[in-house]
């Protein structure tokens, strides 16, 4: 099985049910000749005081379709609520271990 493209990875994150959109931002969707990373805004269904309850689950489901991706650590994610929280996933590496995670900003 190959790696996802940008565009999988963006279909992929809209079967989660509290993500009601998927957008590319930042330099990728400006047509920036050598873009550094990946930044994708993803619009949820749902309220910043319920994101808090689904935070450890949302986060499990967004980073195993990462995982997916060709280059996982290059994504940074922006995600917006229903009532205007605004929130981010990080990629992170654990320098003794080497495994990437994302966490909560």
């Amino acid at each position: 099985m190959g790696y996802w493209t940008i565009a999988e990875v963006a279909s992929a994150l809209r079967t989660l049910d509290e993500i009601s959109r998927v957008s590319l931002v930042g330099s990728r969707a400006t047509g920036k000749k050598a873009p550094k990373d990946i930044d994708l805004l993803l619009t949820l269904n749902i309220s910043g005081a319920r994101l808090e309850k689904l935070k450890r689950r949302l986060k499990g489901g967004i980073s195993r379709i990462l995982r997916k991706a060709s280059t996982p650590s290059l994504y940074d994610i922006f995600l917006i609520t229903a009532d205007g929280s605004e929130w981010r996933l990080r990629p992170w590496e654990d320098t003794e271990t080497g495994k990437l995670t994302w966490e909560w900003e």
